[in-house]
């Protein structure tokens, strides 16, 4: 039997590492998800942001402003990179 999902959650950055050095290796596996924070937010342990700012895609900027030391660093560098390959790979 195939794997449909396989998720991933060792945190950042170990499961986008896994991912980069496994993928190859999992052929059957038709989708790999890293899942960051969300079976903390399963949980209960990490509040979710209010429905408003979900709704407006704000989630980002209510996790940063409760963790801004450990998110602004990674926010900063990765996401103009994550912004440039979507726009090169959607053309």
């Amino acid at each position: 039997m195939d794997t449909d999902i396989l998720w991933i959650a060792f945190g950042v950055p170990l499961e986008q590492e896994f991912v980069r050095r496994h993928a190859h290796r999992l052929p059957n596996v038709k989708m790999i998800k890293t899942s960051g924070g969300l079976f903390d937010f399963v949980a209960g342990v990490k509040k979710r942001a209010p429905p408003w700012m979900r709704k407006a895609g704000l989630e980002w900027a209510f996790r940063l402003g409760l963790e801004p030391r450990r998110l602004l660093r990674r926010y900063l560098t990765t996401n103009p990179i994550a912004f440039v390959l979507l726009v090169t790979r959607t053309r």
